[in-house]
């Protein structure tokens, strides 16, 4: 397995968000194997095993939010409703025969939302940054909504096993499934096969690293599908491999630090710094390496769900060693100038920490407008336009999130 020399590794660790790589032990939610972890934006940390979905509480305890009578849960989605004077969440969970379930108050009561969709069984969701959701389903193809999950149209693909969707800096979407990569210019068909150089088209993550690489995380069944990871600098349309080989790739997670975490069966946990291309074990503490999944939260609060001999099931855990700047009460939006604007205004921003950043413009129902910024940068002072001549007359908030800390300012349009 080629992950480096011994020099890339050394100077790569010392940009660890972790004064030190142990894995701690954190208590199961039930005797249950734990199948997935997720983490959300606003912190929230869910695992699930084969029926049922805890939250993450406070002194590390979990708390039930849902047993399904509907088969197991197989993706977990929580989305950001803001409305005016509001910023409550709902919960998406997809299940094996009863569809996708909601929740619109913090998992106390549920209810299904499979208006449009063909199929039982809703294996991923995936929220884009413009605000549409995307739903697979092992052999029914994608579902596209439009409505924050409460109906659904067919966007294509259908008798494709979709694994994973992403979106790629030139705003493509792209789809992992278990026969190749796919890609679409807006979520819907059509949707054209991109799979040069894999040598392993049972593809089970995909994720898009702070440059722009592209990663592609492999199955492993058999000779057919050997795992691996590939690397892709163009996009997605062609691949080369760089590593893993005989692992399967269960989870790839982008942490607030910039740096790539790969959950792997039975190889533990990996990390790059240098957006996939060389990659370092990180494993310390990690008894059990069969990791079913993993989870990192704005925070940079890791979590590892592992299955094998002797324990069973285990949980694990790290915890960063510093506070994130971003915590501190500093403002984040500066000038937007002008403001009242007729066509256009400039946004300036300033992030106290690299991490991952949200800028977004919403109108004064909370609607979204457009979708300024969404990528991982570096601490500094930014500044962004908004082309507003399509909009109309009236009032609108600017809404940035960095790590943890989030802030709104109103802009004015007049014309």
């Amino acid at each position: 397995m080629r992950f480096g020399s011994l020099l890339v590794s050394l100077a790569l660790s010392a940009c660890s968000l972790y004064a030190q790589d142990v894995w701690q032990g954190l208590h199961m939610p039930s005797d249950k194997t734990t199948n997935l972890v997720v983490a959300t934006a606003n912190g929230d940390i869910y695992s699930v095993n084969s029926d049922a979905l805890f939250r993450l509480g406070v002194e590390d305890t979990w708390i039930k939010v849902l047993s399904s009578e509907y088969g197991n849960i197989s993706t977990v989605l929580e989305i950001s409703l803001p409305t005016a004077g509001d910023s409550r969440n709902s919960i998406l969970v997809g299940t094996t025969y009863g569809g996708i379930l909601r929740s619109d108050d913090n998992g106390q009561s549920w209810y299904q939302t499979n208006k449009g969709i063909g199929a039982n069984h809703v294996a991923r969701l995936w929220h884009s940054p413009e605000g549409y959701i995307l739903a697979s389903t092992p052999n029914n193809g994608v579902y596209r909504s439009d409505d924050n999950g409460l109906s659904w149209t067919l966007a294509g693909l259908e008798g494709e096993p979709i694994s994973s969707f992403a979106q790629l800096r030139n705003g493509k979407i792209l789809l992992g499934t278990y026969r190749g990569i796919f890609i679409s210019d807006n979520g819907r068909a059509p949707w054209s096969e991109s799979s040069e150089g894999l040598t392993n088209r049972v593809i089970e993550q995909v994720l898009v690293a702070p440059n722009g690489n592209v990663l592609a995380g492999g199955y492993l069944v058999g000779p057919c599908a050997p795992g691996g990871m590939f690397l892709s600098k163009d996009n997605g349309k062609s691949w080369n491999k760089v590593g893993f080989e005989g692992l399967h790739v269960k989870s790839l997670q982008l942490a607030p630090s910039g740096a790539i975490y790969a959950a792997t069966w039975c190889g533990g946990v990996f990390v790059s710094n240098d957006n996939g291309e060389n990659w370092t074990t990180f494993n310390t503490g990690l008894d059990q390496q069969c990791v079913q999944g993993l989870a990192i939260a704005p925070n940079g609060r890791m979590v590892a769900a592992a299955y094998g001999a002797p324990s069973i099931n285990a949980m694990y855990q790290i915890n960063p060693t510093t506070t994130p700047a971003a915590s501190v009460a500093e403002p984040l939006i500066g000038e937007v100038n002008p403001n009242p604007a007729t066509t256009s205004t400039a946004i300036t921003y300033t992030i106290h920490e690299k991490g991952l950043v949200t800028l977004m413009v919403v109108n004064n129902v909370g609607e979204l407008q457009a979708t300024l910024v969404n990528e991982v940068q570096p601490s500094g002072t930014y500044t962004v336009k908004w082309d507003a001549s399509k909009a109309e007359s009236g009032m609108y908030g600017v809404r940035i999130q960095a790590g943890k800390q989030s802030e709104s300012t109103p802009v004015i349009i007049v014309k």
